[in-house]
Parts: C-alpha cells; sequence; structure tokens
C-alpha cells in the first residue's frame, strides 16, 4: 500500500468481492483511513466488527476512526472498551503475547488511564522481540503518554526495521509531531 491508498481501495474492493471477511474490510477501512477519508474508514471498520472473525484490534481501529469523524466522538469510548475488553481476553490465554500487551496498553491509554498503559507496558517480557508494527504501537502510546521523545525513537526503529515511513506520515496518531525536525527526518 505504501502511500498508494487509492490503488490499494480497488484491491481491496475486488477482494472483499470474492470473499468478505473482517482482515479484507479492515485492509479497505485503513486505506481510507490513511487517505484520510475517515468516515469512510469508519463505516468500513463497522463493517469488519461485524464479520464473526473479528479481532480486538478491528475496534481499536474503529475507535481511531471514530475519533477523527465529526459527530463520532461518543462512539469512541465504547469501542475502545470493546477493544480492551477482547484483549484482556486474548491476554488470559497468552499472557506473554507482545503484540497484544502492547494493544492493551494503547487502548488503556486512549481510554485516559495512564497508569494501566503504564502497567501493561511493565508486563512486557524483558528478552521480547519487537517488530516494526509493534514499534509504532509503542511509538502510539508515548505519544498519547505525552512521552514524545519516546515515541519518536520507538517511531526512528519502527521505520529502520521496514514500517512504513507513508504510514507514519499520514496516521493522524502522529499529526502533532509534524512540525517536529526528527519526525520530519524519519518520514523523509
Amino acid at each position: 500500500m505504501e502511500g498508494r491508498y487509492g490503488d490499494a481501495v480497488v484491491q481491496f474492493k475486488k477482494a472483499l468481492e470474492l470473499n468478505p471477511n473482517a482482515l479484507r474490510y479492515s485492509n479497505l477501512a485503513t486505506a481510507y483511513f490513511l487517505e484520510h477519508h475517515f468516515p469512510e474508514a469508519a463505516h468500513t471498520y463497522e463493517l469488519a466488527v461485524q464479520q464473526k472473525n473479528a479481532a480486538y484490534w478491528n475496534w481499536g481501529n474503529l475507535a481511531e476512526a471514530y475519533a477523527q469523524v465529526p459527530g463520532d466522538s461518543g462512539l469512541v469510548r465504547p469501542a475502545y472498551l470493546k477493544a480492551a475488553e477482547m484483549v484482556g481476553d486474548v491476554l488470559r490465554v497468552n499472557p506473554r503475547d507482545v503484540e497484544a500487551i502492547h494493544w492493551a496498553s494503547l487502548y488503556q491509554a486512549m481510554l485516559g488511564n495512564r497508569d494501566g498503559a503504564l502497567a501493561w507496558l511493565r508486563k512486557l517480557p524483558p528478552d521480547s522481540p519487537r517488530d516494526p508494527d509493534v514499534r509504532a504501537i509503542a511509538a502510539k502510546i508515548h505519544l498519547r503518554l505525552g512521552i514524545n521523545d519516546q515515541a519518536l525513537s520507538d517511531l526512528e526503529k519502527s521505520v529502520s526495521a521496514g514500517y512504513s515511513r507513508a504510514w507514519v506520515r499520514d496516521d493522524p496518531a502522529f499529526a502533532s509531531l509534524a512540525s517536529n525536525l526528527q519526525f520530519q527526518q524519519i518520514v523523509k
């Protein structure tokens, strides 16, 4: 997708015609989201969470899209609460799931629970691998908690490990960093 969101929308729509499922709806919604077509993203994430194979991150993405749509602010918290509940279920089965721990932390941060977000991060196994996607989630957590230097460090490591610069540039979660020189270098 690497910044070519319009092309991705066309391909994701074709894939949905063949076999609609939560992942394919989510992929389409993410393309809309990164294009800043937030109402379309929210509607498509709504379709994703209605699928039988919907995951906690589908709900979290829906909440993130709702946050960008004027008039949908009342829908943000319930969607994050649902995501937090679902990721909690996953972590009861596998409490060492690094990606799920990061998502749980992010949802707590987005719900305004700083202590809860930091508590989840403290549960990370010290030797746990950190792939580029997980580092991008960590950047969102730290940014939301006001730990901007750590957020920038996480973003730099994420992009260095292969995460898309375009996705960082186009994600509204990082918009507050747009004038930061280090951020500009990261997305360059």
